[in-house]
């Protein structure tokens, strides 16, 4: 006898060789998915998978339906998709670029809105106002704008206001010339900033410098690094002003000693107001020294919650030397050309 024919003769269902022969009439199948069998038949185990796959808002076997659970899922994730609170810890450049920015933004909102008062804008105070300054709906109303779109941004929520929202709510907000003009870089994306940023010494430096010899001058960059000074600033700021120095950590650093706490303020004024004016908020060097400075300095906390910006043009302030202490003198400030992020400082003594 054939082997192969011992081998498979007790098979049913296959003949000589392996082949499988067709089902005989009557002969139950087999089935290889005896847990679906069991669930058809009405089994507890499936009819358990079954309930909680429609109550998932998935049908066992057609898949994703929107039945109520479903459509309640469906909609929790669309919601935490586009009305999730944005913070700092977002993943992604471009993602932390653009919520810095509402975060500014909505930061200034706030401010401003607090500090106004409704006398400031014509509006009369009702005895049961219990906001420190102007409520949500009165700045939209001023605005012109719909009260859940600048609810929305005060939250750091939405789009970028367009151009025509943030010269609106400049206006509503009574924001002076600088920092309307600082409300309007935030609001522009990175492509289309009008400032553009570059690392390094400005070319040419040296030589600008040069030129304005025996006054004592420097050139900082956007957050007020010194980066190149002349000989003569050894003169009014020894130690002050050296290269590699911060101005605001130097001026925050020394409160105690200065002569004048009123003439210290205006000093420190300026210099935080154009920190804000003139740093690029995508920069990691500004969001370190904004934070060094915050967790340091109380004077700092108290001033950078004012939310002003302004242009370093000139002006009289105080420097700090190490051996004669605080000097006043007076200063111009220039934008070193080619170069906006740079600022150049003239010291008349």
């Amino acid at each position: 006898m054939d082997h192969r024919h011992q081998r498979h003769h007790h098979l049913p269902h296959r003949a000589a060789g392996g082949a499988r022969l067709p089902r005989a009439h009557g002969q139950p199948r087999r089935s290889a998915q005896p847990h679906r069998d069991a669930a058809a038949r009405g089994s507890r185990p499936g009819r358990v998978r079954h309930a909680h796959a429609r109550r998932a808002g998935v049908h066992p076997a057609r898949g994703p339906q929107l039945g109520a659970g479903g459509l309640a899922h469906r909609r929790a994730a669309h919601h935490r998709r586009h009305h999730a609170p944005r913070s700092a810890t977002r993943v992604g450049t471009g993602d932390r670029v653009v919520t810095l920015r509402y975060t500014l933004i909505a930061e200034l909102l706030r401010g401003r809105r607090h500090e106004l008062q409704p006398e400031d804008v014509g509006l009369a105070r009702d005895d049961g106002r219990r906001v420190p300054g102007l409520r949500r709906e009165e700045v939209a109303e001023l605005a012109g704008i719909n009260r859940d779109y600048y609810i929305r941004l005060e939250q750091a929520h939405g789009h970028l206001p367009s151009p025509q929202v943030v010269a609106s709510l400049s206006r509503a907000l009574r924001l002076d010339e600088d920092t309307t003009e600082y409300f309007q870089q935030l609001a522009q994306t990175s492509a289309t900033r009008a400032i553009s940023r570059r690392d390094g010494l400005p070319k040419g430096a040296f030589a600008i410098l040069g030129l304005v010899e025996p006054h004592p001058a420097y050139i900082t960059n956007g957050v007020h690094d010194v980066l190149v000074v002349n000989r003569a600033c050894a003169q009014v700021a020894n130690g002050f002003l050296d290269v590699g120095r911060n101005l605001l950590v130097e001026v925050f650093e020394h409160e105690a000693e200065a002569p004048s706490p009123g003439e210290w303020r205006e000093t420190a004024i300026r210099l935080v107001d154009s920190l804000r004016f003139q740093a690029a908020p995508d920069e990691e060097r500004f969001q370190e020294l904004v934070a060094t400075l915050h967790r340091r300095y109380p004077s700092f906390r108290t001033l950078w919650a004012r939310q002003r910006a302004r242009k370093l043009t000139f002006g009289t302030s105080l420097f700090y030397d190490v051996e004669h202490g605080w000097q006043r003198s007076t200063w111009q400030t220039l934008v070193v050309p080619d170069h906006p992020d740079s600022l150049l400082t003239v010291i008349h003594p």
